[in-house]
């Protein structure tokens, strides 16, 4: 049963909605099934906080996990209940520069 809880910031939102619009664009059945998935999978995050790995070095707190084409950026939840989803991000993108002073 899952118990972990999964907060997404506003920037998460943003992305994930590019997403499904993109997918929509030529299925909206896929671009929902795609968010389903993708709900799924963050549930097997936010039951295991630091299941997933870190990448930057001057935030040693945040983690990723990948998704289909996508690269998932979020935070274990301080008392480890769960996860913040900070962004979702193409995995062609320089996603470390999002990260960067």
């Amino acid at each position: 049963m899952s118990s972990g809880t999964i907060r997404r910031r506003r920037l998460f939102l943003l992305d994930a909605l590019d997403a499904w619009n993109f997918i929509a664009k030529d299925s909206e059945s896929r671009a929902d099934d795609f968010a389903l998935r993708l709900e799924a999978r963050a549930q097997i995050f936010a039951d295991n906080p630091f299941l997933g790995v870190t990448r930057f070095p001057k935030f040693p707190n945040l983690r990723l996990f990948t998704f289909r084409q996508y690269i998932v950026v979020y935070e274990p939840i301080s008392d480890g209940s769960g996860i913040e989803l900070l962004r979702l991000l193409h995995a062609a993108r320089d996603y470390h520069r999002f990260f960067e002073d």
